[in-house]
């Protein structure tokens, strides 16, 4: 596995590409967006399409809960590729760790509208009791607004 700047990392997502967005739109975007950031060494993961991960050699694949599941994800895309887990509940923390992800993504934090079915809405106090209770590299995933990142 390749040593990873974990400050900056892009997710790139079908909600946040739009949802009427196809595959090919996807991946000329996914694509683009790549050949921007491998230059300044940051880290661009797919979400869920380990298809468009493998053809713009994206540096992983984050997974939900009702995605591929990790070991099937894993013979795809190899050992040298990172893969993550999206997480709400400690009870789906432990078997993520367990199964091998590289790291988990821990939330809903925020409310997000990119959505249809959201899962508890965990708050930071919530991502701070899963977090506690994990072994290995936390992700918050939130909807992010300016007022939401200010202290």
């Amino acid at each position: 596995m390749k040593k990873i700047d974990w400050r900056l990392c892009l997710v790139a997502d079908m909600e946040a590409a739009g949802k009427n967005c196809n595959t090919r739109e996807f991946l000329d975007l996914a694509v683009q967006i790549a050949d921007l950031l491998k230059p300044k060494g940051i880290p661009l993961i797919i979400n869920s399409r380990a298809d468009i991960s493998l053809a713009c050699e994206a540096d992983g694949l984050h997974l939900g809960q009702q995605d591929i599941p990790l070991v099937f994800t894993r013979k795809i895309l190899g050992q040298n590729r990172l893969i993550g887990i999206s997480v709400n509940t400690n009870e789906e923390a432990q078997p993520a760790e367990k199964a091998g992800a590289d790291y988990i993504g821990v939330g809903p934090v925020y409310f997000t509208s990119s959505k249809d079915e959201l899962p508890n809405i965990l708050g930071l106090e919530g991502f701070r009791s899963i977090r506690k209770k994990s072994t290995f590299r936390s992700w918050l995933l939130a909807a992010y607004r300016l007022k939401t990142l200010a202290p």
